[in-house]
């Protein structure tokens, strides 16, 4: 994989991953309101559907 490529790959998956309400959050509990006590969508990972998590990691 070219470099070019790769970079845009990592973009995307930046872009899509800012897209959802989860990483919105996590970076509120952390970093703006630093309470450490995100409110996630799902009580753990095993609750997350996969169809949830193909589209993140679907590539193109």
């Amino acid at each position: 994989m070219s470099l070019e490529k790769a970079l845009k790959l990592d973009l995307g998956l930046a872009l899509k991953f800012l897209s959802i309400p989860e990483t919105i959050e996590g970076i509120r509990a952390r970093i703006i309101d630093k309470d450490g006590a995100p409110k996630w969508s799902h009580k753990n990972i095993y609750d997350v559907p996969n169809e949830e998590i193909e589209k993140l990691i679907e590539l193109g």
